[in-house]
């Protein structure tokens, strides 16, 4: 049985009874007495369908409200976590690597090796803190460089990891990658970088990875002496 409401002419509240979702042609939702004194069809309202109307939209309106709230707070949540995740993932052994950047970058440009259009403002820098499919950093551009914080032996290992790729953002666009120009500048940048030192002469005529553990080794001794990189002189 179809539920029948009261629909109420606007104009004269002459009602009749009629069903709550009535059609479009059906004649006793419209008032015919106010119709005939008017030059269009005056169509009779439905007050009560009109109020549930109010309340479902109401009701919608403050789910929806309440969801994006809800949404704020996950975002809000979501940044605090990120910015943790981030500053975690610049640490390595208690040191943050991110003060190491422009220094290491401009003992970079400092090399004779280095490119001649060299830019002046440093690489960004990506710290993730996940393995890296093996990787311990890669050069993603020029302008930008990630580094796999997980995989590093130990900060020292991490500071020479950044100080790789960033030579290698710094070496001149058609040189080898771990040729002997950019071990040159690897070690020329390192020297900067750690001053007194002085690369082993084998080390040059070796494959990268004799560069990078001779300047990882001297890291570490350093700041084996129970001081911090900065006050182990590491720093151009």
């Amino acid at each position: 049985m179809i539920a029948m409401r009261r629909w109420v002419c606007p104009i004269c509240r002459e009602g009749r009874l009629a069903p709550g979702r009535a059609r479009r042609d059906d004649t006793r939702t419209y008032c015919l007495s106010c119709s005939d004194k008017s030059s269009h069809l005056v169509r009779r309202v439905c007050e009560a369908a009109e109020r549930e109307r109010a309340r479902a939209k109401e009701t919608e309106r403050a789910a929806k409200r309440q969801q994006a709230e809800l949404n704020a707070v996950r975002r809000a949540q979501y940044r605090s976590l990120s910015r943790l995740r981030t500053e975690q993932a610049t640490r390595v052994e208690g040191y943050s690597l991110e003060p190491f950047i422009v220094p290491l970058w401009r003992a970079c440009r400092a090399s004779v090796y280095a490119r001649e259009d060299c830019p002046l403002a440093a690489p960004s820098a990506e710290f993730n803190d996940r393995r890296g499919h093996g990787m311990l950093g890669v050069m993603k551009s020029s302008k930008s460089v990630r580094i796999y914080t997980k995989r590093a032996r130990s900060f020292a290992g991490a500071l020479t990891t950044l100080l790789h790729e960033l030579a290698h953002c710094a070496q001149p666009p058609k040189s080898p990658n771990h040729g002997a120009i950019w071990q040159s500048l690897l070690a020329g940048a390192a020297c900067k970088v750690l001053p007194g030192w002085e690369p082993p002469a084998k080390a040059l005529r070796k494959t990268w990875r004799v560069v990078d553990d001779a300047i990882e080794i001297e890291i570490a001794r350093r700041i084996g002496a129970g001081l911090s990189p900065i006050e182990a002189g590491i720093q151009p």
